[in-house]
């Protein structure tokens, strides 16, 4: 058996592929669809936010493109932008204080300032992603994703948490 190859079935996917090609997919921006289906949970998780029936499921999503964003800035690719990061991120720990003074979610009532700061962060992160690669991408989410488990969090994904 000693010096034959790995029967097909058993082969990673990537060794079929040209390598050509994976790089020009890490390395190429992301199109207009790419971006809107990455946009399109925040903007309407806003948008419930701003009439006050938010779920814990929207607030995630705004508390995901914060983390994102600072991971982004700490990549180097969009740089100067950590600080409305971070006070939109102080707005959401303060909503979420809020949202969970019974043990149990309830959409909390936000006040202005809050929601022109998470307004703020959305624009800001919309410009983000309109610079970055789809590896740059990929590499964020798995700087926030490892960030988030070494300080003890959870990280959701599809309904399930891990």
């Amino acid at each position: 058996m000693a010096g034959k190859t790995k029967p097909k079935c058993t082969r990673r996917v990537w060794d079929r592929l040209n390598p050509i090609t994976v790089a020009l997919n890490a390395a190429t921006l992301l199109n207009t669809s790419e971006r809107q289906q990455v946009m399109a949970p925040l903007t309407s998780a806003m948008d419930a936010l701003r009439r006050g029936q938010s779920t814990e499921r929207q607030w995630l999503h705004l508390a995901t493109c914060a983390q994102l964003g600072m991971c982004i800035d700490d990549q180097r690719i969009v740089t100067g932008l950590r600080d409305h990061f971070k006070a939109a991120d102080l707005a959401l720990c303060h909503i979420n204080e809020r949202a969970m003074t019974t043990g149990t979610w309830r959409a909390p009532t936000c006040y202005g300032h809050e929601l022109a700061t998470l307004e703020t962060m959305i624009t800001l992160y919309e410009f983000q992603i309109s610079k970055l690669a789809a590896g740059e991408y990929r590499r964020a989410i798995a700087l926030a994703k490892a960030r988030q488990l070494t300080h003890g969090g959870k990280v959701v994904k599809d309904g399930v948490t891990s």
